[in-house]
């Protein structure tokens, strides 16, 4: 169950991986229209009152393709055979844990207790109980998926470069966090042309 959950790289050939990444992501585009989710980062999930098919397909292709072409820039640093393809398995299969967290806006619940607790912020009224105890839930949930998904994808990163050792983890956390500044930026100047 650990190998499945954590390095299926190691258990599933190539195929099978792009097949069950590519149809994650097409249900994850799906899901995030029908429960008003922005994937708006690699590692940025927000929620709102309305979300475009154009919008959901945009954000989500956005971020699997800059963070491949990232993650490919570095392990090329690592070891020039690496393929594309395989971190392109590696990306689709370690996005799958966010697609879960459209379900905490059912009915734009967790949009409107945000919401709320801006409201209450700015006219500096209280904030019910519910609404707190709501939003601590979904950030427990939004963390352990964030841990489980940098964990598949650095597994998958590792094997696709065969990375060992502190030089193939920094490359990662660098081509991590320079994905995560252009997909934001790359989502946000997208945003203003397709509503």
């Amino acid at each position: 169950m650990k190998t499945l959950l954590l390095k299926p790289f190691e258990r599933y050939s190539e195929k099978q991986l792009l097949l069950i990444g590519f149809l994650a992501f097409a249900v994850g585009i799906v899901l995030a229209k029908l429960f008003n989710t922005h994937f708006d980062g690699v590692l940025d999930t927000h929620f709102s009152d309305n979300v475009s098919w154009a919008q959901s397909a945009f954000n989500n292709s956005v971020n699997v393709i800059v963070l491949t072409l990232m993650l490919f820039l570095a392990g090329k640093i690592i070891n020039r055979k690496t393929r594309l393809v395989d971190l392109l398995a590696a990306v689709l299969i370690a996005r799958i844990p966010f697609y879960p967290l459209v379900f905490c806006n059912i009915g734009n619940k967790a949009f409107s207790s945000g919401d709320q607790i801006l409201k209450s912020m700015q006219y500096q009224t209280s904030i019910p109980a519910s609404t707190i105890v709501l939003l601590v839930v979904i950030v427990v949930i939004t963390l352990a998926l964030l841990v489980w998904s940098i964990s598949l994808l650095y597994n998958g990163y590792k094997v696709a470069v065969n990375g060992k050792g502190a030089k193939a983890v920094v490359l990662f956390i660098v081509a991590v966090f320079i994905a995560e500044i252009v997909s934001k930026l790359v989502i946000f100047l997208g945003t203003n042309t397709i509503k």
